[in-house]
C-alpha cells in the first residue's frame, strides 16, 4: 500500500490535526502543527504610475491568507489558552504570544525530557520494547 494511502498515516495525521493546544503539550502542538513564523508584510499603499496612493493588492492578499492562518491558530487552542491570544491581530503576533507564553514551560520540558532520555538503558528488553518505553517518555 502506498505512504500516502496508509489508513495508520492517515489517522496518525488526523490526531496531530485535531490535537488542541493546551497548558500541558505545547512542544507537541509546535512540533505536529504547521508553525507560523510569518512573513513581513507588504506595504499597505503604493503609488501607482500617475503618483496616485492606491491600496497596495499584495498587502490585501498578505492580509486575506495571514487572518485565514489566525483563524486556524485559534480553531487549534483550548478554551484556557484562547484568552492570552485575545487582541492579536496576525498569525505571527500570535504565535510570538504563544511562544513568549510557553518558554519557560518548553525550557524545562527539554530538559526533564533529556535527563530521561539519557537515564534511559536498553538493559534485557527488545528493541520493539525499548522503543516502546522511549515513546512513553515523550507521552508522559
Amino acid at each position: 500500500m502506498p505512504l500516502a494511502t496508509s489508513p495508520s498515516i492517515r489517522s496518525n495525521v488526523m490526531a496531530l490535526l485535531l490535537l488542541k493546544l493546551s497548558k500541558d503539550n505545547y512542544l507537541l502542538w509546535k512540533i505536529s502543527h504547521f508553525y507560523y513564523r510569518g512573513l513581513s508584510f507588504p506595504s499597505t499603499t503604493i503609488v501607482d504610475t500617475t503618483g496616485t496612493i492606491i491600496t497596495n493588492s499584495d498587502f490585501l492578499s498578505w492580509q486575506k491568507n495571514d487572518q485565514l492562518v489566525l483563524m486556524w491558530i485559534i480553531s487549534s487552542l483550548t478554551k484556557a489558552i484562547y484568552p492570552h491570544l485575545v487582541g492579536h491581530t496576525t498569525a505571527k503576533v500570535a504565535c510570538d504570544a504563544l511562544a513568549r507564553l510557553f518558554a519557560s514551560r518548553a525550557k524545562s520540558r527539554i530538559l526533564e525530557l533529556h535527563a530521561k532520555l539519557h537515564n534511559t538503558r536498553r538493559g534485557s528488553a527488545s528493541i520493539q520494547e525499548h522503543v516502546q518505553n522511549i515513546n512513553m517518555i515523550q507521552t508522559s
